[in-house]
């Protein structure tokens, strides 16, 4: 699943999204740092902090491909007027 997801974002800037494995049987320093104790566990950092919201969804491509765009959208909004900004604050 993780190769087939990772196609779905080859269109992107490198390093916008990467996916990573990692054994914790043979990684329990890396598992208990992050706090994994069960299998599959997805995590999600962003710019190299670790963000609270775990993936918990659909284990599907579809499902994680939604997921993942979500979580790389801006959430910077741009307005065209100060009256658009007031509207919005309001």
């Amino acid at each position: 699943m993780q190769i087939e997801a990772s196609n779905k974002f080859s269109n992107l800037p490198p390093g916008k999204v990467t996916f990573a494995s990692v054994d914790c049987d043979r990684n329990p320093t890396i598992a208990q740092k992050y706090s994994v104790n069960k299998y599959p566990t997805l995590k999600i950092f962003r710019n190299g902090e670790l963000i609270k919201k775990e993936y918990r969804g659909q284990r599907s491509v579809d499902a994680l491909a939604e997921f993942v765009n979500k979580q790389t959208q801006s959430t910077v909004q741009s307005f065209s007027s100060k009256g658009d900004l007031a509207m919005k604050i309001d």
